[in-house]
């Protein structure tokens, strides 16, 4: 049967690891962000410019 120290150490390393886990994603899911953030803004930037070249033809 597994100890009280053993538990605690048990403990100890899963939350170790999962700390560890949230250390990489942060990073990744802050990235995501600024790539949605800049396609949002190429995306404006080509309406606006669709809009512009239709009222050029008119």
């Amino acid at each position: 049967m597994i100890n009280l120290g053993e538990w605690g150490a048990i403990a100890g390393s899963i939350t170790a690891i999962v700390s560890l886990i949230l250390l990489v994603i942060k990073p990744i899911t802050a990235s995501f962000s600024k790539i949605t953030e800049t396609l949002s803004k190429v995306s404006h930037n080509l309406d606006l410019l669709t809009k512009d070249l239709e009222s050029s033809k008119s």
